[in-house]
């Protein structure tokens, strides 16, 4: 791990000595994930004791869910290298860290707070997020594998029909 640099030294003390909310906005690859990677685990190594999970208590959200997981990842990797070092910290702060925080996507968020009041605004209980963007990518991907492992038949296929705009209409 490295040392955080005067921007991310800024942001944590704004964190830790305002009003433990941070909003930081700036280019890709400019160290925000680090800085917030940096920023929980100064949280937990403070504040994690046995009984109180600081996670709890924490809003931390991302745009996807690979983001979602790296940010998890980088987390416990800083987190065991502080153990590792001679740090101590709570046996069940790594299981926090993946089953009792609010490490999330936005997308999940939002149904999670859309689940709280969705009898007070009318929307069933049991209601889904239909995450159309996703099974889209899904269904590319196992088309993608199709192709590559049936590339003969494909080809046999676009031949035999293909697609509307190559099509020689008498």
């Amino acid at each position: 791990p490295h040392r955080p640099v005067d921007d991310q030294r800024a942001v944590m003390a704004s964190y830790f000595n305002g009003t433990g909310r941070v909003v930081v906005d700036a280019s890709a690859g400019t160290g925000k994930t680090s800085t917030l990677v940096v920023t929980l685990a100064e949280t937990i190594v403070r504040t994690a004791i046995d009984a109180h999970n600081p996670l709890s208590n924490t809003l931390v959200t991302t745009f996807g869910r690979d983001a979602t997981a790296e940010l998890k990842t980088r987390l416990k990797r800083l987190l065991r290298h502080h153990v590792e070092a001679g740090g101590d910290l709570p046996d069940d702060v790594f299981r926090w860290i993946e089953t009792d925080s609010h490490i999330q996507t936005l997308d999940s968020f939002f149904a999670d707070l859309l689940g709280e009041v969705a009898v007070d605004v009318g929307v069933p209980p049991d209601f889904s997020v239909d995450d159309r963007l996703e099974l889209q990518q899904i269904r590319e991907e196992i088309l993608a594998d199709l192709h590559r492992e049936y590339r003969t038949e494909f080809r046999t296929l676009t031949r035999a029909y293909p697609p509307a705009k190559q099509r020689a209409y008498p």
